[in-house]
């Protein structure tokens, strides 16, 4: 590599760090936590029960038994690249959607199992990468050079594989075949290549809105090729606490993109160390997509943890425990894929009608762009085939 590309790709990295908004999950690596403890301290005592509410879908548990397994570990020989995963899988017969779910930096495959467990359990075949900004990827040398979980969140280590991501997702997606005929309990639930979507929190948002056609600015002699990211066999994109404009990122970057996505955030939904940037710029993401199927979950007073969506709150910028915040999500997650991977009716509707405000008892509500409408919906479940 000439030392100009080498400088202009350290300055991309450099300008991402500035403003690049990551999420923690180092705190819970090592614990495979499913669920949240609801009388953490601190905890918001809930309002929403899963048996009591008028919120899409089956919220307790799912009708789907599920396991789940580490491994096998993907092996990229061109790009030397090693990539742990983990699959969440229903252990009935049958063939199943697919959700890529990227962790936020420093986390790893074992996080996000309030959501990851709960999708499984209503039929989707999970698979979550380690991405190699994991804190679990350390040596413990590694680890001693960092007095402070600030230093390394910001270190060049984390935020530099910002572009090497979405490339990892692809070679996952590029592996599936390869694991439904060898992996053993993916012989019984089987993935769906024609029905795949990619979903993450913070910095693992930018990566599902890199492989929707996001395009960053870079530097002209930047070795980058921020076209490479896109991938068509992606059929939808979940973005929990999407990046906002700035730097790396412009109005123009967020029209790239296509659809379906669904966006996530609320009031309080700041970086960890630095409170200033928060939902209303994180919103400019969905304010700046193109028409068409996009949404945005709006929750009052959410913070970057989103009640404990990543398996804890003990780490900086998490906020409190809200289990309200944890079943919002899932439910509208869940409707969100059966509507644009399952093509099912009740879902396309629940997206293009649904008065969440109403049913979230007034702490939540669903944005759409204006091309989304109910006409819009119930013609694309018209022409879809039956629910499988």
């Amino acid at each position: 590599m000439k030392s100009s590309d080498s400088a202009s790709n350290r300055t991309s990295t450099f300008l991402l760090m500035i403003f690049l908004v990551v999420s923690a999950g180092m705190a819970t690596d090592a614990r495979d936590e499913r669920v949240v403890a609801e009388d953490s301290p601190g905890a918001i005592e809930r309002t929403l029960f899963p048996d009591r509410t008028d919120l899409y879908g089956n919220l307790s548990p799912g009708p789907y038994r599920i396991d789940s397994q580490v491994g096998p570990t993907l092996k990229d020989e061109d790009r030397d690249r090693t990539i742990p995963i983990r699959i969440t899988y229903p252990v009935e017969e049958g063939r199943y959607p697919v959700l890529i779910f990227c962790h936020g930096a420093l986390g790893s495959k074992h996080n996000n199992r309030p959501l990851t467990d709960f999708l499984a359990g209503h039929g989707y075949i999970v698979v979550q990468p380690t991405f190699g900004d994991s804190y679990s990827l350390l040596s413990e040398e590694e680890r001693r050079r960092f007095p402070g979980f600030g230093e390394l969140l910001r270190h060049p280590r984390t935020l530099g594989q910002w572009h090497i991501r979405p490339l990892d997702v692809r070679f996952v997606i590029d592996q599936l075949p390869r694991l439904a005929r060898e992996v053993e309990s993916l012989k019984r639930a089987v993935p769906d290549m024609d029905r795949i979507a990619v979903g993450g929190h913070s910095f693992g948002a930018h990566t599902s809105m890199l492989l929707a056609g996001m395009k960053p600015r870079v530097g002209p002699r930047s070795t980058i090729d921020v076209d490479e990211f896109a991938d068509e066999r992606i059929k939808a994109f979940v973005a929990i606490s999407p990046q906002g404009t700035g730097l790396m990122l412009t109005e123009a970057s967020f029209r790239a993109m296509r659809g379906p996505m669904l966006m996530v955030t609320g009031d309080e939904d700041a970086q960890p160390f630095d409170d200033q940037r928060k939902g209303a710029w994180r919103r400019s993401a969905f304010d700046h997509a193109p028409d068409g199927h996009f949404y945005l979950l709006w929750l009052d007073d959410a913070h970057h943890g989103f009640g404990g969506i990543s398996g804890d709150t003990r780490w900086p910028g998490a906020g409190p425990t809200r289990m309200d915040h944890v079943l919002l999500i899932q439910s509208t997650m869940l409707a969100f894929l059966d509507a644009h991977l399952r093509a099912d009716k009740k879902a396309l509707e629940y997206m293009a009608e649904a008065d969440l405000d109403e049913k979230a008892a007034g702490m939540a509500r669903i944005h759409r762009k204006p091309a989304v409408s109910a006409k819009d919906e119930g013609d694309k479940a018209e022409e879809a085939s039956p629910e499988s």
